[in-house]
């Protein structure tokens, strides 16, 4: 028996076998997706006619102020923290400012009622006229008599 040529043979049917499957492995991935891009796409095309887009505030805030600015009611989720700035729930259909538990607020205002739930806090004013309140709910200051109207619109 030689053993250098079985040693021989048995090195060759390695590096086939490593070759063969570092094959399988590059073809793999170059085939294989991540499911991610199957639904997106980009591209770019120009408008076919102006586009205007108008905001709406209450009175007596300046337009450009509120950092989130809805026509109907708002939504802000649990924990979520307003940085900086108003928000103006517009209520054009009768909606307000609904904020989930530990939310944290700056001047809310609310045309329709602001449902605030457990422990938010309002660190500014809280201009609604109707309000619900969650347990342990803090506001800095209140405005039950907001003036919303004539609202300020600029487009």
């Amino acid at each position: 028996m030689n053993m250098p040529g079985i040693a021989k043979m048995t090195f060759r049917a390695a590096a086939r076998a490593a070759a063969t499957f570092a094959t399988f492995i590059v073809a793999a991935c170059a085939s294989h997706s991540s499911g991610d891009e199957s639904g997106v796409a980009s591209g770019t095309a120009a408008l076919g006619a102006p586009v205007t887009i108008s905001l709406t505030s209450p009175n007596p805030v300046p337009m450009l102020s509120p950092v989130v600015d809805v026509s109907n009611s708002m939504f802000v989720g649990a924990g979520a923290e307003i940085l900086a700035g108003p928000i103006a729930a517009m209520g054009s259909n009768g909606g307000g400012v609904h904020a989930e538990p530990d939310a944290l607020l700056n001047d809310t205002w609310s045309r329709g009622t602001a449902d605030l739930r457990d422990r938010v806090k309002v660190r500014g004013t809280l201009h609604a006229a109707n309000r619900t309140l969650g347990n342990s709910v803090v506001i800095n200051a209140s405005d039950r008599t907001p003036h919303f109207d004539p609202p300020k619109n600029l487009s």
